[in-house]
């Protein structure tokens, strides 16, 4: 696979284009290959951080994400000017309150080109869907498909949290992140995102927007 990437990248060179894509943060270990995606165009990629808790990870079979210094990890993207896209899931197994205020604190603190907080979603025919379908946890049998539902909205009963805690929280840390105030601060990331500004600043306006547009709505 790193070997088609690395075709991929030096096909990408003479085109002289910006482009974006989504990694795995062990992506960090190898400065080859991020030396060739700074080199063919790379201003941004996406990272599932998915959680903070290593026990929320080992449950989602998120190995890769089991490093040990994600700080080391970030830095090691930004020094080639690469803006960093963060998204988290929250409503696992050993989610609680705290776990929103953690993950907003590390978006920030990172300064993240963008970042997202969703409530876990469990899709069809998963083992956590079927997981939860036996511990009788789903608000919606088939949520996808269900009038009820809405952009926003938890699909299933969490274990440390209320469903309206688990809602509340995410909206409540995607708010916070698109602050005015928080939005011009993480700009100040002289290594990427002050690299790419007109990109930082247009995205992260859509971003703004898209969370009050899609908050509540149907997803029909």
């Amino acid at each position: 696979m790193k070997k088609k990437a690395m075709k991929l990248f030096k096909m990408l060179i003479p085109l002289k284009i910006k482009w974006g894509c989504q990694i795995s943060i062990d992506i960090a270990k190898n400065e080859k290959l991020l030396k060739l995606m700074k080199k063919s165009g790379c201003i941004s990629v996406l990272i599932g951080f998915e959680s903070l808790n290593p026990k929320n990870l080992k449950l989602m079979g998120k190995s890769a994400n089991l490093i040990n210094d994600y700080q080391e990890a970030i830095k090691k993207i930004k020094e080639y000017g690469i803006m960093i896209y963060g998204t988290f899931i929250f409503g696992y197994d050993y989610d609680t309150a705290d776990s929103f205020k953690l993950s907003l604190e590390f978006a920030l603190k990172n300064k993240f080109f963008l970042a997202n907080f969703n409530p876990l979603m469990p899709m069809p025919g998963t083992r956590l869907y079927q997981r939860l379908l036996k511990e009788d946890r789903l608000i919606y049998d088939k949520w996808w498909i269900d009038e009820d539902f809405s952009y926003g909205d938890a699909m299933f009963y969490p274990k440390n949290m209320t469903v309206r805690e688990l809602e509340d929280s995410c909206f409540n840390n995607r708010r916070e992140f698109n602050k005015y105030s928080n939005i011009a601060a993480r700009a100040l990331d002289f290594k990427s995102n002050l690299r790419n500004l007109f990109v930082y600043f247009g995205g992260n306006i859509v971003s703004r927007k898209e969370i009050y547009k899609k908050q509540g709505s149907k997803l029909g």
